[in-house]
């Protein structure tokens, strides 16, 4: 009897234990395929619009950025342009009457080689014009920091202390010294000034060459998304994703053709006017323009990673850094400006010590006539010049057939990114 209460016992307990571990294999614990769409689906739309947000956030980034320097440019060259109309309008009527009267003998008034009417001329030249010149001047020899603005503020204070001194108190110096220079400081400081308004138009070129740039990529991609072919936002497009690409349309993002096959122009990116043929396993870039076929591509670069938004990330970083030329001049100032220096206390130490009476008299216009030689307006003026052409007409130019890791500098050239390097080609493996 105990051994049958014991088997039915067990019996009894048999379901039970079954029970107890059927809650293990119930479909509240097993993945529901109807359940587990939805949450898959979020965390896709949760990727795509973080990335979307990535994207947005680095294109405005660069837009707003590019917006701020455009007006920080447009400000710095209405002030530069208004100083150099001063300069240019008040240094031309002395300027062109001492060439004509010392140079070519010419008659002129009286009143244009007045040195007091030359004063009146040139003082709000010298003040006005010359300002940021002689604030960047004064700074590098208060810090011992020798430069060409160093050299041009000692050079123009010289002549025109000199020539203020001829004006006011001729009996100071011999009959034969009393010549002024005051069209030597107005050439100087307008030409100077010039050459840095140049510049600064050709950076807000540059600029304005990058906005072209950004206006190449296209706004919207048609991404097939479940076998559904959707037309999104280019932010929201994700690497892998599969793009389509219709004839005529332009490349949305870089990518890997996996289907298809068509030719491209690729003139923006390469500077290449001929087409190029892709087929699949070849590469394209974004912002280009598909022309005869149409094909699929996989995503491979999105955002900040595509080659047209390191072209305008490096085209930035080329503005803001110094030109070659720039540094070269800056080295050799180093030992220039000392040296002009040093000739020019070596004149007046001369003169004052061996030469004639009035020796103090002819010492400071040795002095003086050292540091107007070498004022340095040819270089003020190269340096900028050079720098708007290469800056004005790289962007708009053939760039390289190579993605930025592989562009390397030019000697001497503003723009490194746009060199173009030798074969292979970039898709290719180096």
């Amino acid at each position: 009897m105990r051994h049958e209460h014991g088997a039915r016992h067990s019996r009894h307990r048999a379901p039970r234990e079954a029970g107890d571990a059927v809650p293990a294999r119930t479909s509240a614990t097993e993945p529901d395929p109807k359940n587990s769409a939805p949450e898959n689906s979020a965390v896709k739309n949760s990727a795509v619009k973080n990335s979307a947000v990535k994207n947005s956030a680095v294109k405005n980034s660069a837009v707003e950025r590019e917006a701020a320097e455009a007006r920080a440019r447009q400000a710095e060259t209405a002030d530069l342009s208004r100083r150099v109309a001063v300069g240019t309008v008040l240094s031309l009527p002395v300027v062109v009457a001492v060439m004509l009267s010392e140079v070519f003998g010419v008659a002129v008034p009286d009143l244009l080689l007045n040195h007091w009417f030359q004063l009146a001329l040139i003082t709000p030249v010298m003040f006005y014009t010359g300002w940021p010149i002689h604030r960047t001047g004064w700074l590098s020899l208060r810090h011992r920091s020798a430069e060409m603005n160093a050299l041009i503020t000692l050079g123009t204070s010289a002549a025109y202390g000199y020539s203020l001194l001829v004006t006011v108190a001729p009996t100071l110096l011999p009959a034969g010294v009393r010549e002024v220079y005051f069209e030597a400081v107005g050439v100087i400081l307008t030409l100077i000034l010039l050459g840095r308004l140049f510049e600064v138009k050709a950076k807000a070129g540059t600029g304005q060459a990058i906005r072209e740039l950004l206006a190449f990529q296209p706004t919207t991609a048609r991404v097939l998304r479940d076998g559904v072919e959707v037309k999104i936002p280019v932010d929201r497009v994700l690497m892998g994703d599969t793009v389509m690409v219709r004839p005529g349309e332009k490349v949305p993002v870089d990518g890997l053709i996996i289907d298809g096959r068509s030719t491209v122009d690729e003139s923006m990116v390469t500077g290449e006017s001929l087409p190029v043929t892709k087929q699949a396993g070849d590469s394209v870039v974004g912002a280009t323009i598909n022309q005869t076929g149409a094909f699929q591509l996989q995503v491979t670069k999105v955002g900040g990673d595509t080659v047209l938004a390191q072209i305008v990330r490096l085209v930035q970083q080329a503005q803001a850094s110094r030109a070659p030329i720039q540094r070269v001049a800056d080295l050799v100032a180093g030992y220039f400006v000392p040296t002009v220096i040093a000739i020019a206390v070596a004149a007046f130490a001369v003169w004052f010590i061996v030469g004639p009476q009035p020796s103090l008299a002819l010492g400071l216009v040795s002095a003086v006539a050292v540091l107007i030689i070498a004022c340095p307006c040819a270089l003020g003026l190269a340096t900028p010049l050079s720098v708007m052409v290469g800056t004005g007409k790289a962007p708009k130019s053939a760039s390289s057939s190579a993605p930025p890791s592989r562009w390397r500098p030019r000697t001497g050239s503003r723009l490194s990114c746009w060199t173009r390097p030798a074969p292979p080609p970039w898709d290719a493996p180096a």
